[in-house]
């Protein structure tokens, strides 16, 4: 669903207070975001409490809100990116639809976490994993890899969000694409195995949440998601467990920038130095089971965030460059090709 949402406390009319690095504020400031509305409310009201900005946000995919980012360049809507992939960060900056902006926090963040003209920066770390239903398999059924998702003993058994329009499913794909493609420049096997995989799916959820709804109803059996967000359901009682794949997880930074030709940049900025303070990135953590790039804040984290995550090998650049060429390929080609065939 998409929601754009205006938040007004009256008691914090406060337009014109002064909060970025000094700047006077302007009346609102605009965000386009993937995360759900929980988040997005939170910390709108958190903001507003902090600045008297009023925050308005649109709740779309990651894919989504570049999109509509590259549509609006000559006369830019939105002020705030929130959310996405760092393939999908450094292609807007290349495509000039970013402005670089040094937050408050920078040199606390690695320099893998952020584009080094400040044009983004990572919040989150998000290793993306697989997961089932738990009622319907038990744990030694489960898939122990994403290779296995390919098996045909899984057909019709995987379900899976629809990759053109999330960032966490567009660098899945990329990153498994990537594993032959790093050692011969020739993506065909990554096809191929996308090609056995697209066969064992029974269906593209639009979502998220109809993900989710979808693997607790047993519609399918098993996905791939990130690990944050599975984490989320489980604590909201969803009959999901987790599996570490033996392969290894991609790990997404989960990034913020501002609009090139933001209109409310003082605004923007504010944002961008708020949502990643010390106290939200805690916040982040233990309310929304974010895992922070903040190395300082590592301590105050919950205990499930030291799991060991195998990182899969993932050149992001190279998958920034590629993915379009490649998740092009994946939906003229390959989704749905067995059954048309039929």
């Amino acid at each position: 669903m998409k929601k754009l949402i205006a938040f007004s406390l009256i008691c914090f009319a406060l337009v014109g207070l002064t909060f970025a690095q000094g700047a006077v504020l302007e009346k609102k400031v605009v965000v386009y975001s993937p995360h759900g509305q929980e988040i997005l409310e939170w910390y709108a009201q958190k903001f507003q409490q902090k600045t008297g900005v009023v925050v308005e946000w649109l709740f779309l995919g990651t894919q989504e809100c570049y999109d509509r980012i590259k549509s609006e360049k000559a006369n830019p809507q939105g002020d705030i990116f929130f959310g996405g992939p760092t393939s999908t960060f450094m292609q807007a900056k290349d495509e000039g639809l970013l402005q670089p902006y040094k937050p408050v926090w920078d040199s606390l963040i690695a320099p893998v976490y952020k584009d080094s003209g400040s044009y983004w920066y990572g919040n989150w770390q998000t290793p993306v994993i697989i997961f089932y239903n738990n009622r319907l398999l038990d744990a030694s059924q489960a898939p122990k890899s994403w290779r296995e998702l390919a098996d045909p003993k899984w057909k019709n058994k995987v379900y899976i969000r629809y990759p053109l329009a999330s960032g966490a499913m567009r660098s899945l794909f990329s990153a498994f694409v990537y594993q032959d493609y790093k050692k011969t420049k020739d993506p065909a096997a990554g096809y191929d195995y996308l090609r056995k995989l697209d066969a064992n799916t029974k269906e593209y959820s639009n979502q998220s949440t109809m993900l989710f709804q979808s693997i607790a109803k047993g519609e399918g059996l098993v996905s791939g998601w990130t690990l944050p967000d599975v984490v989320t359901q489980i604590d909201k009682n969803m009959p999901f467990s987790i599996v570490m794949p033996s392969d290894g997880s991609p790990v997404i930074t989960d990034c913020i920038g501002i609009v090139s030709g933001a209109k409310d940049i003082n605004a923007a900025k504010a944002f961008v130095d708020f949502i990643n303070s010390p106290e939200n990135a805690i916040e982040q953590a233990v309310k929304f089971n974010r895992f922070p790039t903040r190395p300082d804040v590592i301590d105050k984290c919950p205990a499930w965030m030291k799991t060991k995550v195998s990182v899969m090998d993932v050149d992001w650049k190279v998958v920034a460059e590629k993915q379009t060429e490649w998740l092009t390929y994946w939906d003229e080609n390959i989704k749905g090709a067995e059954k048309v065939q039929k």
